[in-house]
């Protein structure tokens, strides 16, 4: 710890260095707020020089009240990682209305390359009260084998506020063209997409559905269903305000997970460019004057995107494309969890059985990319997703806390 003798405990640095454990504290009930407390946090880290000894890292977050009661609003918050000057955003969440919530967890594992050395962890809550929020905020190294041996990551998009409807702002985004290395053997767009903003034409972009896609050299490839239709079944539940109505993206009180998608081979050379394009659904706001910063906001997105490069495959080629493609979150769960299917992926059937193999979850399978599971009321332990699909069965495990 170095102390400037200034009589400023502001400027003073706390660097920590994080032993070979499982567990790695980086906010333990840090407030934030529009004050004293300040919106931003942050925490230097000296990681290790690698991660090869774990198959996973998993970021946790739970949020608690300070004295006098949380902050009212349901607002965006994230999680940053900054390494020799560039940023990162590795995790998003949405602020409940005026209680604590958490229990919510993101894996990081496609990250490890940059969570080495010298590093610092920024917390971020946007939050224009001055109770705010108390910020629980730990890493988890699981044990194991990595699945890959390299994992390389290009940033894509990275805005927090991208304006939508307005006739002067492309809902075009720029291409990004990335140089895959030689030895690259499965690729992957990894992104999260949230809208802001109310009152306009449609209700945009808080509130209005719309699909947006993926172009890959120049061919559209893949269609984005980001729409959150699921917000009444939120575990942070009978919060104030419209906590229960469906958004664009995300829900109050709740993580916000990427969205994923892997490449087919068809569409990348190792050792060739492929240029990524992100293309919105084309909308005019006729409303985009007057905006009054209450029932009439600005729509935008925050969108942040990384192309994700694996090589050097731990676990087989087929085993590891399947079990990527196919996600479940969040993991481990109180309860509720999300099944997430790749576009085009035909399931047939989806169940959920304990680990002695008894059925305890049956899902109607509707065609869907997401599918909301609750093992609420069953008992805390391990249980296995098996989605059966046209090309296999693929079996993920799943905590129940």
């Amino acid at each position: 710890m170095n102390f400037v003798d200034d009589g400023n405990d502001l400027n003073d640095e706390l660097t920590t260095t994080i032993e070979q454990s499982l567990t790695q504290v980086l906010f333990d009930e840090v407030r934030h707020n529009f004050g004293s407390f300040g919106q931003t946090h942050f925490k230097p880290l000296a990681m290790p020089e690698n991660l090869d000894a774990y198959s996973q890292v998993l970021l946790r977050v739970d949020l608690s009240c300070p004295n006098g009661g949380c902050d009212p609003w349901d607002q965006a918050a994230k999680v940053t990682l900054v390494k020799q000057g560039e940023r990162y955003e590795l995790a998003r969440y949405i602020t409940p209305y005026g209680q604590g919530c958490g229990g919510w967890s993101w894996d990081l594992s496609d990250f490890r390359s940059l969570m080495t050395g010298s590093v610092t962890w920024e917390s971020y809550v946007q939050v224009w009260g001055a109770s705010g929020w108390l910020v629980d905020m730990s890493l988890e190294f699981v044990e194991g084998t990595p699945a890959w041996e390299e994992v390389t990551v290009h940033k894509l998009w990275q805005t927090d506020g991208w304006v939508y409807g307005d006739p002067d702002i492309s809902y075009d985004l720029d291409p990004y063209t990335v140089a895959l290395s030689g030895n690259a053997e499965q690729v992957k767009v990894r992104m999260t997409t949230t809208g802001h903003g109310q009152g306009n034409t449609g209700n945009a972009a808080e509130f209005m559905n719309q699909a947006h896609h993926i172009h890959i050299n120049g061919t559209e490839a893949y269609a984005q269903d980001l729409w959150r239709s699921d917000c009444a079944q939120n575990e942070c539940a009978n919060q104030a305000g419209t906590w229960t109505g469906s958004r664009f993206g995300w829900c109050p009180g709740q993580d916000v997970q990427p969205w994923e998608q892997n490449l087919s081979t068809a569409e990348y050379t190792p050792g060739a460019d492929v240029t990524i394009d992100y293309v919105l659904e084309d909308y005019t706001n006729a409303l985009n004057t007057g905006y009054n910063n209450t029932g009439h906001t600005e729509p935008f997105y925050r969108i942040h995107g990384y192309l994700i490069e694996y090589a050097g495959n731990n676990v087989g080629v087929d085993e590891q494309a399947a079990e990527a493609a196919i996600a479940v979150y969040p993991n481990p769960t109180t309860g509720q969890f999300v099944v997430s299917l790749p576009q085009g992926e035909a399931v047939r059937a989806i169940t959920v059985t304990d680990v002695n193999g008894r059925a305890v979850k049956t899902v109607a399978v509707t065609g869907a990319l997401q599918y909301s599971i609750d093992l609420s009321a069953l008992e805390a332990g391990i249980y296995l997703v098996n989605v059966d699909t046209a090309n296999g069965a693929v079996v993920s495990k799943v905590v129940k806390e």
